[in-house]
């Protein structure tokens, strides 16, 4: 892919987006990486947890993250992430292979301080996954 190429892509997010994979020239398809995550779905009485995902990357305004639970368009979820859960909606979906989905979420609320939390998170999540 080009500079210009990169540089169009790059242009058409409002936030930039910060990789959590090892290799993201990787194929979806093949990408093992990224940071364990759980999708729920809030509820009145009792949550429901849809199923697991990896998170692919993230942002000031969101994340991507791979799934194979089955979410809607504008669907509301909560992400867990470590001990975090914040809420989003499911704003993106696109198919990856069989029940795979590359879903891309926008935060309902993110607070400076939320984000802050969320990368330290994902810092640790890391560093575990990595032996370190």
């Amino acid at each position: 892919m080009s500079d210009e190429q990169q540089c169009v892509e790059d242009n058409r997010r409002a936030h930039a987006r910060l990789s959590l994979r090892d290799d993201p020239e990787q194929p979806l398809v093949l990408a093992c990486d990224g940071i364990p995550a759980r999708l729920i779905k809030p509820h009145w009485f009792r949550d429901k947890v849809l199923g697991l995902g990896s998170l692919k990357d993230v942002s000031v305004g969101g994340c991507g993250l791979i799934s194979a639970a089955p979410i809607e368009m504008d669907t509301q979820v909560q992400l867990e992430i470590g001990e975090l859960l914040l809420p989003c909606r499911v704003v993106r979906k696109s198919p990856v292979q069989g029940a795979l989905h590359f879903y891309g979420l926008s935060w309902e609320e993110m607070e400076k301080t939320q984000l802050l939390a969320l990368y330290s998170a994902i810092s640790r999540l890391k560093s575990k996954r990595d032996g370190r």
